[in-house]
C-alpha cells in the first residue's frame, strides 16, 4: 500500500505575523467549558521594537470581565493569568504568573504555561522553568463559561 507524506513548505519562514494593530485569528466560542489544569504553549517572537507586551493567546475576548485565561509575551516578561469573571483592571480579578524574561526579543523563543490551580502557575522559556512571581490577588476559581466570548490568538481587549 503507498503511502503518503506531508508535502508542503514546513519550516523557517511559516509562522503568523501580526502587525500588532488589528490582526488576530478567531477560534470561535470553544472554551466556555475550561477547568484547571491546563497546558500552552507556542513558539514566539517579540519583535525589539515593541513596546507593549503582545497577546499570544486568550481563552475569552473578554469585554472587559476578566473571565477565562490569557497568554501573553513581552520583550522582557511572560504574562500567564486567569480572571475570576467579578470585574476588571484590577489585581483583585486575576491570578497567575509574570515571569520576567530579559532578552527573548528579536529570536524565536519557545515559551509554556502550566496552570494547576491558582496558586500553582509555571512559566517555561525553551523548556526550563523560569520561575517569576505571583500576580492577581483573586482568591476565586477561574470564570470561563461566558458563550459571548471567543477564544483568539494574538488578541486581547487591551489591544482590539
Amino acid at each position: 500500500m503507498p503511502l503518503s507524506a506531508q508535502v508542503d513548505n514546513v519550516g523557517a519562514g511559516h509562522a503568523i505575523s501580526f502587525d500588532g494593530q488589528d490582526d488576530y485569528i478567531d477560534l470561535g466560542n470553544i472554551y466556555d467549558n475550561l477547568t484547571l489544569p491546563f497546558t500552552i504553549s507556542a513558539w514566539v517572537y517579540v519583535d525589539p521594537t515593541s513596546t507593549l507586551p503582545g497577546p499570544v493567546f486568550a481563552s475569552q475576548d473578554n469585554a472587559d470581565l476578566y473571565n477565562g485565561f490569557w497568554f501573553f509575551a513581552a520583550k522582557s516578561e511572560i504574562i500567564f493569568e486567569y480572571g475570576d469573571g467579578f470585574g476588571a483592571n484590577s489585581p483583585a480579578y486575576r491570578q497567575g504568573k509574570k515571569s520576567p524574561i530579559p532578552g527573548i526579543q528579536g529570536k524565536w523563543t519557545h515559551v509554556c504555561g502550566v496552570m494547576r490551580s491558582a496558586y500553582d502557575v509555571q512559566v517555561y522559556i525553551n523548556g526550563i522553568n523560569v520561575g517569576g512571581n505571583s500576580s492577581g490577588s483573586s482568591p476565586y476559581p477561574m470564570s470561563s463559561n461566558f458563550p459571548g466570548d471567543v477564544a483568539k490568538i494574538g488578541y486581547f481587549l487591551s489591544n482590539g
